[in-house]
């Protein structure tokens, strides 16, 4: 396994020429310059994924400021830690893991996740990241270990062993409790906010009234049960609930991150499961 990091710099500051001289939208001269860069990102993917082709940037001038921070960081820094993180789950093949690494300005991410937001492309990883977010740095990172680890459990569960690990809710909210515990492994009194802004007391009876009762669907709505409809499942609650079934059964069993991947989703939920919740 192999990991290369894509931060096409010198494309994007091109882009931002192009688009600074050009009336908006400015649509085509983004894709334009980001395809071949998609292309790696989307080059194990079964089908065409083109509608989750990152957006244009609306803020230009905010852009090329992010983009020049992010070049600060240093490309060779930010793999070495990434190669360092991967070393402490190995995925088992000779693959090259793509990581393309964008400027972000979601406004809900600066607000919630730290300006660094990260999505998974059947093994290789996007992370767009806000400078403007409170220690952006460490979170990168930290998102990198999250969609890693996505990438090691979807290539034991989904490719060397296809159709072992249930496609229901019980099956995504151990993957996502799974990767915050490890990406949480490498980084001490770090306390996510969508892992633990929820009461105690309200993520036990979210539990028992919405999640409980669904566990074993498979028509369930990702959106709604991992994100939360900010109704009656709070923000990220499918993370908060899913970190705590991962690490209680990690506890319980004495596993390490490995052998916790390779337990079967479907043992997560014995009876006994629910002293693991609040």
């Amino acid at each position: 396994m192999h990991i290369t990091l894509l931060f096409p710099q010198k494309t994007l500051q091109k882009y931002a020429e192009a688009a600074k001289a050009t009336p908006a939208p400015h649509g085509s001269l983004w894709k334009e310059a980001l395809a071949p860069y998609f292309e790696k990102l989307t080059c194990y993917a079964p089908y065409d994924m083109s509608e989750r082709f990152p957006d244009p940037p609306g803020d230009i001038a905010k852009f090329e400021v992010s983009l020049e921070t992010l070049a600060s960081l240093g490309a060779e820094k930010l793999l070495k830690g990434f190669e360092i993180i991967s070393r402490r789950l190995v995925k088992e093949d000779e693959d090259t893991i793509y990581v393309l690494l964008l400027p972000g300005e979601n406004r809900a991410v600066l607000s919630e996740q730290n300006g660094v937001v990260g999505t998974s492309f059947f093994g290789n990883i996007l992370i767009e990241a806000d400078p403007d977010g409170k220690d952006y740095e460490k979170w990168i990172d930290y998102v990198f270990a999250h969609e890693y680890h996505h990438s090691v459990w979807g290539d034991h569960w989904y490719v060397k062993h296809p159709g072992k690990a249930a496609d229901n809710l019980l099956t995504q909210l151990v993957s996502e409790g799974q990767a915050d515990l490890f990406a949480m492994s490498f980084f001490e009194n770090v306390k996510p906010s969508w892992l633990f802004g929820i009461g105690e007391s309200e993520l036990r009876e979210v539990w028992e009234k919405h999640y409980k009762p669904n566990l074993l669907k498979t028509d369930y709505d990702r959106r709604r049960f991992i994100l939360g409809d900010g109704l009656e499942i709070p923000r990220f609650a499918g993370y908060a609930l899913g970190y705590r079934l991962a690490k209680g059964v990690m506890e319980q069993r004495g596993l390490g991150f490995g052998g916790l991947m390779k337990l079967n989703p479907n043992e997560f939920v014995p009876a006994h499961t629910d002293k693991f919740l609040p």
